[in-house]
């Protein structure tokens, strides 16, 4: 009875350590699914500031992501080199794309571990403030109002 309780303590550390693997993030070719969402995020408080040029486009890139790779094109042109980003568990942040001369800007594209594209369209150059988060197995953008504050 003793032997069978033993093993049973053995085996249960070693089956967490099992699942906990299962859920990791998204991984170089993983499937996953984008969403693009053109209606303003309002679940985010509205704050007006003048801090951010009307001229820009801003992508933030808040959660989840954990050493993913990103690729962003603007009219179908990559700006720069591959960047990996992390958010930073306090601030739910893990960084800020920022694109002067948003009337030279139609489309971005935006790639994930050499995943699907999420494609958003700015011709109208309305909404110059994006939110670009991973969550559960979808990329997903929305636009902001005003820029998001992080405490």
């Amino acid at each position: 009875m003793a032997l069978a309780r033993m093993k049973v303590l053995i085996y249960i550390p070693i089956l967490i350590a099992v699942l906990s693997g299962c859920s990791e993030p998204a991984t170089e070719n993983q499937k996953y699914q984008v969403s693009v969402d053109y209606e303003y995020d309002m679940s985010r408080i509205n704050r007006p500031s003048n801090r951010l040029s009307k001229n820009t486009l801003y992508l933030f890139f808040e959660q989840i992501f954990e050493q993913d790779t990103i690729d962003i094109y603007l009219n179908t042109k990559k700006t720069s080199e591959r960047k990996i980003i992390t958010t930073e568990d306090m601030l739910a942040l893990a960084d800020v794309f920022e694109f002067k001369n948003i009337e030279a800007i139609h489309s971005i594209k935006i790639r994930m571990n050499s995943g699907p594209i999420l494609s958003i369209n700015t011709e109208n150059n309305e909404k110059n403030i994006w939110r670009v988060g991973f969550w559960s197995d979808t990329l997903r953008a929305l636009p902001l109002r005003s820029p998001p504050i992080y405490d």
